[in-house]
């Protein structure tokens, strides 16, 4: 895969953030685009990268299942995950940018 196939599919997962950041919670297609992301990043930059092990260990609900917590929680850790995953996102794609000729 070349730098400019990699960086249109990054780029690609980052325009749908948008979208999932209005939904405000966990969907199947947040659940759909968090698989592709995670396929994808694996595919670029490989199974067992830095940048894979990143992205698995970003967080999109909070770390305490307790019934106690409120629908504000879920709300704050979901959007605090795309967050991270946008940042992440942008980073790979400026990395990749700065290796291309």
């Amino acid at each position: 895969m070349t730098d400019a196939d990699a960086i249109r599919q990054l780029s690609d997962l980052l325009a749908c953030l948008d979208e999932l950041e209005r939904e405000g919670e966990p969907t199947p297609a947040f659940l759909a685009w968090r698989d592709e992301a995670e396929a994808t990043i694996r595919r670029i930059f490989g199974d067992t990268s830095r940048e894979a092990a990143a992205f698995v260990q970003v967080r999109f609900t909070p770390l305490t299942h307790a019934a106690c917590l409120s629908d504000d929680d879920r709300r704050i850790a979901f959007q605090r995950g795309l967050v991270q995953s946008r940042y992440l996102l942008q980073t790979l794609i400026q990395t990749l940018q700065h290796q291309s000729p």
